[in-house]
C-alpha cells in the first residue's frame, strides 16, 4: 500500500525533529517511541537522536531532489 505525504506533512515532521533535536525534553511530546516487535527500543537514547538527524538529513535530501513533486509515497516494508 502506498500512502502519500506531502510537502506540508514533511515540513511538519521536520519541524518537529528540529524541536526535539534542540530540547530533547520535548521527545515524549512531540515524536513518542512506540513499542512492539518492528519498532525496537523504546528508549530516549543516543540512538534516537541519531535516527532523527538521519531522517531530517533523508528528508532535505528528498526536498532538494523531487522539488517538483507535489507528493512523496511512504511504503511499508513488513
Amino acid at each position: 500500500m502506498k500512502i502519500a505525504i506531502t510537502r506540508d506533512d514533511l515540513e511538519a515532521l521536520t519541524s518537529d525533529i528540529e524541536q526535539v533535536l534542540a530540547s530533547h525534553a520535548l521527545a515524549l511530546e512531540l515524536l513518542p517511541t512506540a513499542s512492539g516487535f518492528f519498532f525496537g527500543s523504546t528508549d530516549y537514547d543516543g540512538y534516537y537522536f541519531e535516527v532523527l538527524r538521519d531522517t531530517r538529513h533523508f528528508i532535505q535530501k528528498e526536498f532538494s531532489y523531487n522539488s517538483d513533486s507535489e507528493n512523496l509515497y511512504y511504503t511499508e516494508w513488513w
